[in-house]
């Protein structure tokens, strides 16, 4: 999934020749702290309005609004939603402008709106049982977990990695499958010697879905 796909481009940005209070407007309207604004004869991004920098330094709303603040925190509609997640974390971002490829601006992608495409990218809303094998990092090798869960049957419906660290020693490969019954993908993992941590039906609601999306989120900040 890419950012174009998910980008909004119903948010009006503010111009070169827009006002600091245009700029408070469209922030609070909005409810950001930053908003992009752009040279309307180009539409190319020029820079990002700051809430904090105009509380701080700007008090006449009649002024240009400061172009300048946090420029650099774009993100490019080309790239994978899994980097824009990466940068929007990194940076503590709610929010982020997009550009095109040229620099122009295609809009803005939201938090709310990433937590969602992960959603979907996940396939966290479809019903569906989670599995989750642990492996020494000699013997980790995927090709090997995806062979043994579809011989019995099985559709993988996403599949992520985390890496030993500090607390645990293994690899850690969680499974989301289209069973309702685990014991025969179960069985065959352990014939192999893959030891099963989880086996968890997956029936998650609105709520559910949106925090195991957020705590996502988290885990790609590590």
């Amino acid at each position: 999934m890419l950012v174009r796909e998910i980008t909004d481009n119903y948010h009006d940005p503010l111009f070169t020749t827009s006002t600091v209070g245009d700029a408070l407007a469209s922030l609070r309207e909005h409810d950001m702290l930053f908003y992009p604004i752009v040279v309307q004869d180009t539409q190319l991004l020029a820079g990002q309005a700051s809430l904090d920098d105009i509380r701080n330094y700007h008090t006449d709303e009649s002024a240009i609004v400061n172009t300048g603040s946090g420029y650099g925190l774009v993100l490019k509609s080309s790239s994978h939603v899994l980097e824009a997640t990466h940068i929007m974390l990194m940076n503590k971002r709610k929010s982020l402008p997009v550009i095109d490829d040229a620099g122009r601006y295609a809009g803005i992608l939201t938090k709310d709106v990433l937590i969602s495409s992960i959603v979907k990218l996940l396939n966290l809303n479809e019903p569906g049982t989670v599995i989750m094998i642990e492996l020494k990092p000699r013997d980790f090798m995927l090709s090997d977990i995806i062979r043994i869960i579809e011989s019995e049957g099985a559709r993988i419906l996403n599949l992520t990695t985390q890496s030993p660290d500090a607390v645990n020693d293994n690899y850690r490969i969680s499974v989301k499958l289209n069973l309702d019954d685990l014991s025969r993908v179960g069985s065959a993992l352990r014939r192999y010697g893959y030891l099963i941590s989880v086996e968890s039906a997956s029936e998650l609601n609105d709520t559910d879905m949106s925090d195991k999306a957020d705590a996502f989120l988290r885990f790609l900040d590590i």
